[in-house]
């Protein structure tokens, strides 16, 4: 999802019983149910269990992604009721600790990754509708964008995996052709015969 996307998330949205995530795509004005892969609902199930201890049982309308605060009492704090305001700084500090510092970089790198992530395994195992499967997760409007978002230029890919040392026209090998002056004179049709 987008960052405005994930960070409106609220606990009511999470339905493990179905598998999906009930999402508004603000920017093309949809709302959509997300499947919850394996890996989403492990993750969402450690943050439940963190999140309830810290804060008691969920309650529906808390956001799944909320405000941190600061008490001098107990020092951090989660407040539920109100949404992460720069859900993007846990990801920049994350970059960091690798040696990635690009302040621009943030939620939206994870969405990019992840979606390039997920068409190489899906082209990996030879799914050929591998970019119309990630335009549809993107909520993108045509595979064009996705393919540029990917950073793909699929058709040269395939142009230059199909043609490098192989011939061109595979049908028109030395045993394939017929010559037309034979076949003017009926030679051809006779051979065949």
């Amino acid at each position: 999802g987008r960052q405005s996307e994930i960070v409106n998330i609220r606990i009511r949205d999470i339905d493990f019983q179905s598998g999906e995530i009930a999402m508004t795509i603000f920017k093309s004005k949809l709302y959509d149910r997300m499947p919850i892969s394996q890996e989403l609902r492990t993750e969402i199930t450690r943050w439940f269990k963190y999140y309830e201890a810290e804060c008691g049982p969920l309650q529906p309308e808390w956001f799944l992604c909320p405000s941190m605060g600061w008490s001098p009492s107990t020092g951090s704090m989660i407040r539920p009721s109100r949404k992460v305001s720069k859900p993007e700084e846990p990801v920049k500090y994350a970059l960091s600790q690798v040696g990635i510092t690009d302040r621009h970089l943030g939620i939206h790198c994870l969405r990019r990754s992840a979606a390039r992530a997920l068409f190489d395994e899906m082209t990996s195992r030879g799914y050929d509708g591998a970019l119309r499967r990630v335009s549809a997760w993107l909520h993108h409007s045509s595979v064009t964008i996705t393919e540029g978002y990917l950073g793909l230029d699929i058709d040269k890919a395939q142009r230059d995996a199909d043609s490098k040392d192989k011939p061109l026209f595979p049908s028109l090998l030395d045993d394939n052709i017929i010559d037309l002056g034979s076949r003017r004179n009926g030679e051809a049709d006779a051979a065949a015969l």
